[in-house]
């Protein structure tokens, strides 16, 4: 991801997924305070305008899993 977005990619952002169909990631990002961000990689957007999931990943996973994979944060954006 680092070679796509070149100069606009931020280093404290690991990828760890790809929805599938999507083109879209989920990533963390470590911040100042040694602890992470669960990312929204809208891959139109450049890296500092994607959003914020949670800052929980066992959150993120439990609410997945309880609406059976439905993307449930984009609900939020379309609202």
């Amino acid at each position: 991801m680092s070679e796509v977005y070149e100069e606009d990619w931020d280093e404290k952002i690991t990828v760890f997924c790809q929805l599938i169909g999507e083109g879209d990631f989920i990533s963390f990002k470590q911040n100042e305070n040694q602890g992470y961000q669960i990312l929204d990689c809208f891959h139109e957007e450049i890296p500092q305008n994607w959003q914020e999931i949670t800052d929980s990943f066992e959150q993120f996973l439990e609410k997945l899993l309880e609406l059976r994979g439905e993307r449930y944060w984009l609900k939020n954006k379309q609202e």
